[in-house]
């Protein structure tokens, strides 16, 4: 539920024009995604190789010995990042995305991924560490392609998403405009 809700408020930053706010917004809900890409299309089940950390609000890491423990996913993490490399760490979209390039054969997915990706990279730091304002179209980046890029990805990640559920805030705000003027 809190995917949809994350999902919605995301659009609404861009109708809104928060355009450096969302950019900084999508991390954490593109990270979920991949996880839930990887649970969904590729049958792993992450939980078995991270542990959480309580000291550091909940942030996951890799548990290296058991990722080493398994040929495949190391196999993974040896291709993307070069052989005994990987030394786990925080998990971070970077390694799910070397997953999801190694089981994973649906090259749409793998190119709307990797767009996200690159934007949140070239972006974000522009959007968190500069002056400058953020605007529609950044480095050749259209924020609405990217929420496009994610609806498509929340789809592939299990989310139900149609009409109703895309524009429910729409018909909410629409409701509430609506009694608002009735009482006057």
């Amino acid at each position: 539920k809190h995917l949809y809700e994350y999902l919605l408020n995301l659009k609404i930053k861009l109708t809104k024009e928060e355009y450096a706010d969302f950019i900084r917004a999508i991390s954490p809900y593109f990270q979920e995604l991949l996880k839930r890409i990887i649970n969904e299309g590729c049958s792993i089940d992450l939980g078995e190789y991270m542990n959480v950390k309580k000291l550091k609000a909940g942030e996951e890491y890799w548990d290296l010995k058991k990722v080493e423990r398994n040929p495949e996913m190391m196999g993974a993490f040896d291709k993307r990042f070069g052989k005994n490399s990987f030394k786990g760490e925080q998990v971070k979209s970077v390694h799910l995305i070397a997953i999801i390039d190694y089981f994973m054969e649906d090259e749409r997915l793998r190119n709307e991924i990797h767009y996200v990706r690159e934007a949140e990279e070239r972006i974000r730091n522009v959007a968190a560490h500069q002056l400058a304002g953020v605007g529609k179209n950044v480095k050749n980046y259209n924020m609405n392609e990217i929420l496009n890029k994610l609806k498509f990805l929340s789809v592939q990640a299990g989310l139900a998403l149609n009409n109703g559920v895309w524009n429910s805030y729409d018909y909410m705000n629409d409701l509430l405009i609506e009694l608002l003027y009735k009482q006057n």
